[in-house]
Formats: C-alpha cells, sequence, structure tokens
C-alpha cells in the first residue's frame, strides 16, 4: 500500500484484513529522523560528533518503526492505539 502515512489505523486494519501485505510508512520514519537530527545536531556541532547524531537518526527510525508495527500488529485492532 503506497502511501499509507497518516491513514488511521482502523482503515490500516482494514485494509491488511483484505490482504494487502506490505504498508509504505515512509513519511512517519522520516519525520523521526530529522526531529532526532534537529534535537541533537546544536550539541553534535562544537564536537563534530557526526556519531551520535547518525545513532540519534537511526534509534529514533527504529522508534518509529517499531510504532508503527506495534499498531498495525493484528493484536493492535480494537485499540487506539
Amino acid at each position: 500500500m503506497h502511501g499509507a502515512s497518516g491513514l488511521p489505523v482502523e482503515e490500516l486494519h482494514g485494509a491488511l484484513a483484505r490482504g494487502v501485505a506490505k504498508v509504505n510508512v515512509n513519511a512517519e520514519l522520516r519525520r523521526a529522523y530529522l526531529e532526532a537530527v534537529r534535537v541533537t545536531l546544536p550539541s553534535a556541532l562544537p564536537g563534530s560528533d557526526a556519531v551520535s547524531l547518525w545513532a540519534a537518526g537511526r534509534d529514533a527510525v527504529r522508534d518509529a518503526a517499531l510504532e508503527v508495527i506495534g499498531r498495525l500488529s493484528p493484536r493492535a485492532e480494537g485499540t487506539n492505539t
């Protein structure tokens, strides 16, 4: 399913129930990465600490992906998570 970012979780569960096997959520991951970079960049700049910047971005994308996976999990159906 292309363009699933921002769709209500109920609609995504309906699509999954009807056989959709792939859901693209790039916007959520990109927003999480950019927000982590925005927050981390000021402290990374003085020492040119690129590693902490990359780590913050990676961790943010991981957390966002896990959140989306949790919302799409069959156990999440019927909940507001």
